[in-house]
């Protein structure tokens, strides 16, 4: 049977198009990586058990999986307070930019007086 790696483009892109060979394709791209990352986690676990490592040291994933389920409101409130901070400061930076960058385009004055500041900074 034809691989879909064989196939030519064209019809490798066809052949993905639909529902089965899509669905089949990102699950065969996807499964080392799951099954990696699966496998990390329980090497981890065992790892702690095992070595007896002091759960402030490293906690166990199912540990850090419990917690943060039992957290999560709290973590969640934190996570919404970061993002508008972070969006904040964005917006604000990229003002900054944009009005900095008109300036220096519109007087050669400003261009001139920022330039070693930009060299600077770079």
């Amino acid at each position: 049977m034809t691989r879909v790696t064989d196939l030519p483009p064209v019809l490798e892109q066809e052949f993905l198009a639909s529902g089965a060979g899509r669905w089949t394709t990102a699950v065969r791209r996807s499964l080392p990586a799951v099954l990696l990352f699966l496998g990390a986690l329980a090497a981890w676990e065992l790892g702690v058990t095992a070595f007896r490592v002091e759960s402030f040291l490293l906690p166990k994933p199912s540990v850090i999986a419990v917690t943060f389920a039992r957290e999560f409101p709290v973590v969640f409130a934190a996570g919404l307070f970061t993002l508008r901070e972070a969006a904040g400061g964005f917006l604000l930076g990229s003002l900054l930019g944009v009005l900095i960058a008109l300036a220096t385009a519109r007087w050669t004055v400003v261009s001139e007086g920022l330039l070693p500041f930009a060299v600077a900074v770079n």
